[in-house]
């Protein structure tokens, strides 16, 4: 079955960077997002410590709440992971790529390839260069599968393992000429 693509270029890279900015503060250690139309939907898990952030950043509020009410219940192990979902239209991605755009670092450096922000940006210029439409993406931190449409409509899946990943940013900021790329995997990528 064939499918015809959108018009529209979308600049994955971009938008993805831009997402993953956003998600980071979630600590996600799995996400799964999906096209639809021109709006990317995430569903994942992220650690239950940002949930418990404002229970923790003033314990004498805290405390005093417990003494008011009396002594809490012994606390129940909590789940690690806790889910989380996101809906971000084009407008939305638009919005955050502007806000984090300050946060980037300089040309002279490369991001962190292990910030999130970096990994979806990665998989974003992939599919650009093969004039792709992303249909699906799943990260769950030790690699990356991608699925996307070509511009004949044919889908694709590829899976990229962090090391992968790390190699085709140090590729693209080489040839960029912006640094001179180190392969600190040389010898361990067998």
């Amino acid at each position: 079955m064939k499918i015809k693509l959108q018009t529209d270029a979308l600049d994955y890279a971009r938008a993805l960077r831009a997402i993953g900015q956003d998600l980071s503060k979630l600590m996600p250690h799995s996400l799964e997002l999906e096209v639809v139309d021109n709006d990317f939907i995430v569903h994942g898990q992220g650690s239950a410590t940002q949930s418990r952030v404002a229970e923790n950043t003033n314990p004498s509020v805290w405390q005093r709440l417990q003494n008011t009410v009396g002594q809490r219940e012994p606390q129940q192990s909590a789940p690690s992971l806790l889910p989380f979902e996101r809906k971000y239209t084009p407008e939305d991605v638009t919005r955050l790529d502007e806000a984090g755009a300050a946060r980037r670092r300089g040309p002279d450096k490369p991001p962190e390839i292990s910030g999130l922000a970096e990994k979806l940006r990665l998989i974003g210029r992939i599919v650009n260069a093969q004039s792709g439409r992303l249909a699906k993406l799943i990260d769950d931190m030790d690699s990356v599968t991608v699925e996307y449409y070509d511009e004949q409509g044919k889908i694709h899946s590829e899976k990229y393992s962090m090391l992968a990943l790390y190699k085709i940013q140090q590729n693209y900021y080489g040839r960029r000429g912006s640094f001179a790329p180190v392969d600190l995997w040389r010898g361990f990528d067998r």
